[in-house]
């Protein structure tokens, strides 16, 4: 499977927002004790970014994209121009040689789905790329490692989601001069 990135422009003005939400049930009883529940493992993220100042190359490439994915039909990976990125962070082992990329916001930790720029060290020291292999934003080792060993990792991160309106739209303010409507992200799992 090709992996689907929005693209990258670099000269244009965007803004963006993020949220999150749990969908948590509360019940309270008669004598007023609360008692919660949620059914979701992580949140679902919503990242909702406007651009401005498109070219019409811009424009048409991101027309093109959203075409090529069939609206919500597919998803696809997103770097977002804030949250993107972990330096030296320690990452978890999740079995054997195999250890998993996250994002970390304070002291929550989620698993990441796609890395890219990745630096691997064991104990401080930076490993070869020939020596392990990378699957979405899983690391594999080729062999074990020694007992103890801290494992950290520099890395680019990027967001798996998709576009539950189903499409995007564009305002022509004047010649290779656009704007996008609000596009919103939801994330995928």
């Amino acid at each position: 499977m090709t992996v689907q990135i929005w693209p990258v422009m670099s000269n244009i003005v965007m803004r963006s927002t993020k949220s999150q939400k749990w969908d948590t049930t509360i019940e309270t009883s008669g004598s007023g004790r609360k008692r919660s529940n949620t059914n979701q493992l992580l949140p679902k993220w919503s990242i909702s970014v406007k651009f401005w100042n498109l070219t019409d190359a811009e424009y048409k490439t991101m027309m093109g994209f959203v075409a090529l994915l069939r609206g919500a039909h597919k998803p696809f990976y997103w770097l977002d121009p804030d949250d993107y990125q972990e330096t030296g962070l320690q990452i978890p082992n999740i079995s054997g040689r195999t250890y998993q990329c996250v994002m970390k916001f304070g002291d929550y930790v989620e698993a990441v789905d796609y890395v890219d720029q990745l630096k691997v060290y064991v104990d401080g020291v930076l490993k070869a790329a020939s020596t392990y292999t990378v699957n979405g934003g899983a690391i594999t080792f080729n062999s074990a490692l020694p007992s103890g060993a801290v494992v950290t990792a520099d890395y680019r991160y990027y967001w798996k989601v998709h576009i539950p309106a189903d499409g995007i739209s564009i305002d022509h303010v004047f010649y290779n001069f656009k704007q996008s409507g609000t596009i919103k992200f939801e994330s995928w799992r």
